[in-house]
């Protein structure tokens, strides 16, 4: 990152530089490489980290330039950047944006030497990789097509052999049912109870199947998995059994499409 560079420029270089690579390198990778090239202190840079997607990570780094102007932090890569301490002089000040030359070392280009990005083979570039129609290799199991954090052959070895002086726990299936036979409009449905939400849902198909009381509107919004937002059709006001323990209830009627997604 060159110091004429806002973080913005530098990340928006770094995905275009990315995009020209002829292999698919994931958005996690490639914010991890931004995090790198950004000067500063880890416990500077540590508000960076957690982000998954390249709209979240322009968020963090938006807050983290504004930490930065507002704290004083000194950060060479910024050309915005001031020092708050007038005392020591210009000199100084101009001291604190001039850069040293990196230097080249053969030695080091030997200790590391040039990977692909697409089968992580030495010496070698992606765009001439002969492998890469069969897509990226993964780095845990050396197979081409998962990536290292989707692999599920890493997954499994980690659960199956548990390491050293660790108790392994494994998922059990729940003992309990929580699917119960349900009277309504004096007939059986099979629902789910205790789900642990103050709404009672009902299938668009099944309230059109049932002789059910006309639908009030409603502008309620529902968020399901991974933000899913529904739109409740209607609603209205009745009667349910359980044990034979009947229950007033306002059903909100949902579309079918949707019901298992909530």
């Amino acid at each position: 990152m060159y110091k004429t560079e806002t973080l913005m420029q530098y990340f928006n270089f770094m995905r275009e530089l990315a995009n020209r690579c002829d292999s698919n390198i994931d958005e996690a990778s490639i914010i991890q490489y931004v995090i790198n090239g950004i000067d500063g202190p880890c416990s500077d840079k540590i508000i960076l980290y957690g982000a998954t997607s390249f709209s979240e990570f322009t968020q963090k780094l938006r807050g983290y330039e504004t930490v930065i102007k507002n704290t004083g932090i000194q950060n060479s890569n910024s050309p915005n950047f001031r020092h708050s301490d007038d005392s020591r002089g210009r000199d100084s000040q101009q001291q604190s944006f001039q850069r040293k030359p990196t230097k080249f070392n053969v030695s080091d280009a030997a200790k590391n030497p040039q990977r692909c990005f697409n089968c992580n083979d030495i010496g070698l570039l992606s765009k001439s990789c002969p492998n890469h129609s069969r897509g990226p290799r993964c780095l845990s199991c050396n197979l081409y097509g998962p990536k290292s954090f989707e692999c599920r052959r890493a997954n499994l070895n980690n659960t199956s052999t548990p390491p050293s002086g660790v108790n392994a726990v494994h998922e059990l299936p729940s003992p309990i049912n929580m699917f119960k036979d349900v009277t309504m409009f004096g007939r059986k449905l099979n629902g789910l109870v205790n789900t642990g939400s103050n709404l009672t849902l009902l299938r668009n198909s099944t309230y059109i199947n049932r002789d059910a009381p006309p639908l009030k509107q409603t502008n309620t919004l529902l968020t399901g998995f991974v933000f899913l937002r529904i739109n409740v059709i209607g609603t209205f006001d009745s009667e349910i059994t359980i044990y034979d323990q009947i229950f007033p209830v306002t059903i909100s009627v949902v579309p079918k499409k949707f019901s298992h997604k909530l």
